[in-house]
């Protein structure tokens, strides 16, 4: 959990979720990149901006094989190493994650970074969709009409998807008045319906999904809720997490205080999304550990 990840443990060993032994759900193991499996000493390779300025998509497809065969070396199954957002702010702290400034370039590159891939493990594209900002990328509502999404800022996810990715990471800011980890039209009309997407979309960390409910309804993304009426979506039910929730610090001997001090030290942008809300972690009927996640706390 979120534990070992404060511990170093994120370049360590792999991320574990949707593991759940008594149903037999396998889950997965989940990796970071683009520059390689970031798992103890792996290779670095250069950032894909880099390797985007040489077009050439048989290297960017050879590179995704090697880090595909050094993530599957470290337990990995899962790798978020597919970053394609367009890179239009020049104070976006992921522009060298990405290729360019192109849809067409930028799809290209991903696809075959994809393909190499998805030789040895599943593939994410992400942030889907519009994030390409860092700070406010949080609360920033981006507006943008119709068309200029489907000709400028979804034509290089399409690519992707159309290379059979496995995996679509939902972006942290909304777009026209939804956060994109909970919109119906992105995930639900575009993704799934025109686009035919049949992987699975998860939102991205940490702060992603503000209504489990409505998340799960548009993706689904499969993500508890941060909301005050402490439900989450389980299929199409409402499931309230009153008797599966349990403050973690006091077992562990982690007080809120340790928390907002180590996000003051290592990601100061996270600190007023979490100084209101509690951290539980989520617990199953027969006594198995879930997922964390934030809860604001009722006003």
């Amino acid at each position: 959990g979120l534990t070992d990840m404060g511990q170093g443990g994120y370049h360590q060993r792999p991320f574990p979720g949707a593991h759940l032994e008594r149903l037999g759900v396998p889950g997965f193991n989940f990796s970071d990149g683009p520059r390689g499996a970031v798992i103890g000493p792996a290779t670095a390779f250069p950032v894909s901006m880099a390797r985007g300025a040489s077009f050439d998509l048989d290297l960017e497809e050879r590179v995704g094989r090697a880090i595909g065969r050094e993530l599957r070396a470290t337990g990995a199954d899962l790798t978020g190493a597919v970053c394609v957002n367009l890179l239009r702010h020049p104070a976006w702290g992921r522009a060298q994650e990405t290729y360019g400034e192109d849809p067409h370039h930028v799809g290209e590159m991903g696809a075959a970074l994809t393909r190499g891939l998805q030789e040895r493990v599943m593939a994410t594209v992400k942030h889907f969709a519009l994030n390409s900002m860092e700070n406010a990328r949080f609360k920033v509502d981006v507006t943008c009409a119709e068309e200029h999404l489907h000709e400028v800022y979804l034509p290089h996810f399409l690519r992707i998807v159309d290379e059979g990715v496995a995996c679509v990471m939902s972006a942290y800011n909304s777009v026209n008045g939804d956060y994109c980890g909970e919109s119906r039209h992105l995930l639900r009309e575009v993704l799934k319906g025109e686009w035919g997407y049949r992987g699975f979309v998860m939102s991205d960390f940490f702060a992603g999904v503000y209504d489990g409910v409505k998340a799960a309804k548009a993706g689904p993304v499969t993500i508890p809720t941060d909301r005050n009426d402490a439900k989450i979506a389980v299929g199409r039910h409402e499931v309230s997490l009153t008797n599966l929730q349990k403050p973690f610090w006091p077992e562990l001997g982690i007080t809120k205080g340790d928390l907002l001090q180590y996000y003051a030290d290592v990601s100061p942008w996270l600190l007023p999304h979490l100084r209101d809300r509690a951290m539980v972690m989520k617990r199953y009927p027969d006594g198995a550990e879930g997922e964390f996640f934030y809860m604001k706390r009722a006003p």
